[in-house]
């Protein structure tokens, strides 16, 4: 299975163009601005997550251990809020309170779960720096299944899977199903949240296989 390429960009209100070279950006609950991009021989690693979602919330504690576990200067963890109906002021508390290290963004479009293939939440997606999805799943092995709770869960698959491209590996399992809170249904009529180089469509060439 060949890692292929992306070739295009969702620009503006959805018109077409060849991949920019420009690295894109997304605005933090902060204000800061967020490269969506890997760094050179790291790892770009997303975590989508509802505020609203127990299984996101009971996971709050991984997503830290994974943002304190490698360097910041190869691995860029930013975490996606799909919560579209709440104020940014809300996912900020939400994100102080879970003790989120890590910036976080709110996808109130759905742009970004389109653009790298999320479909649940919590759902960890990595990326390598030549922009290729190199894992896409569930974070570790707590739920086999919604209300079927692992009291020792054993696994860590996005953990390991940062730790797999850095180093250069291939991703053991690289695409284990998430367990959770389905996407919400997007309104179709929201004004896009993200800057509009970031609104990329995922070719499935653009994902390693």
């Amino acid at each position: 299975m060949h890692p292929l390429i992306l070739t295009t960009l969702l620009l503006g209100f959805g018109a077409e163009a060849t991949r920019s070279a420009e690295p894109h950006t997304i605005t933090a609950f902060d204000g800061s601005k967020v490269v969506l991009e890997a760094p050179r021989g790291g790892v770009l690693a997303l975590v989508y997550y509802s505020s609203e979602c127990p299984i996101s919330n009971e996971l709050s504690p991984l997503v830290n251990d994974v943002a304190s576990a490698f360097p910041r200067d190869r691995v860029r963890l930013v975490g996606i809020a799909v919560d579209y109906d709440r104020s940014i002021d809300e996912l900020r508390d939400h994100a102080r309170d879970h003790g989120y290290r890590h910036p976080c963004t709110l996808d109130r479009d759905g742009s970004l779960c389109r653009a790298f293939g999320a479909s649940m939440t919590p759902e960890g997606v990595v990326i390598d720096d030549k922009g290729v999805v190199r894992y896409r799943g569930r974070l570790n092995d707590l739920y086999s299944a919604r209300g079927k709770r692992n009291a020792n869960p054993s696994t860590h698959e996005f953990r390991d899977a940062v730790a797999a491209v850095l180093e250069g590996k291939e991703v053991p399992k690289p695409w284990p199903p998430a367990v959770g809170c389905p996407l919400p249904e997007f309104p179709e009529t929201s004004k896009p949240e993200t800057e509009p180089g970031v609104r990329r469509a995922l070719d499935p060439a653009r994902t390693a296989r």
